[in-house]
This record gives C-alpha cells, sequence and structure tokens, in this order.
C-alpha cells in the first residue's frame, strides 16, 4: 500500500478534522489533507486531484449530499466516505443512491483506516 493519501474533508468541526488526519495519518505517513465547509471551497479543492472525500453528513449550508450531486455533476471518480455523528437508515439510503461508499458513525474513529483502505481497493479493483 501506497503512503500517500491525499484527503479532501468536509468537515465543520477542525478538531473532528485534525483527528482524522492523526488516524489517517497512522496509515498513510505521507497524508495531504485539507478541510472545506463551504461548497466554493470544495469546488476549489477538486481541483488539487484528493484521492478520496470523507464528509459530514451536516455542515451548515453544505455537507455529503450536495458534494455527492457535485461530484456526480463533474463525472469525477472520487471515492466519498460519509462520516458523521448520526447516522438513521434514511441518510444510509439517500448517500448510497447517490453515490457514496459507506456511511460511518465518527463513534467509530478506528475503522476510519480500514474503511478509507477498503473503499480505495475496491476502486483500483483489487
Amino acid at each position: 500500500m501506497t503512503t500517500r493519501l491525499k484527503v479532501l474533508m468536509v468537515e465543520d468541526t477542525p478538531a473532528d478534522s485534525e483527528l482524522a488526519a492523526a488516524v489517517l495519518g497512522r496509515t498513510w505517513p505521507d497524508l495531504e489533507w485539507e478541510r472545506v465547509e463551504t461548497e466554493a471551497a470544495f469546488r476549489r479543492a477538486l481541483a488539487g486531484g484528493p484521492d478520496i472525500v470523507i464528509a459530514d453528513f451536516e455542515v451548515p449550508g453544505f455537507g455529503a449530499i450536495p458534494a455527492l450531486g457535485i461530484l456526480n455533476a463533474l463525472g469525477r471518480p472520487v471515492p466519498l466516505i460519509v462520516f458523521t455523528g448520526a447516522v438513521t437508515e434514511y441518510i444510509v439510503d439517500q448517500c448510497t443512491r447517490l453515490g457514496a461508499e459507506e456511511c460511518l458513525l465518527k463513534d467509530h474513529w478506528s475503522l476510519l483506516a480500514a474503511t478509507v483502505s477498503a473503499v480505495l481497493q475496491r476502486r483500483a479493483g483489487n
């Protein structure tokens, strides 16, 4: 597995992004990450070519659903994981119908790296 990973995080809580980066940095020492909270910032950050997007379901004025809509409209093959504080069956259904690869609760920080790895392996066809 490569030690490089470029992550775009849609998150309104800086501490959550920093914790996610710390968790992912154990698996990918050359981790690059950027946190965004708005549609405009998300669109700009996509130009940097992230390997994966990790999005909170609810970010004031933005969030996972609008991010998925943008990715779908742009035809970008960037996988998105919904990483949120509360996941209902409705949220999971809505997100997966729009193309989210996984939905994971923030209570499960220990599963984040394995989930990212599994999504990237699936996308690579391994």
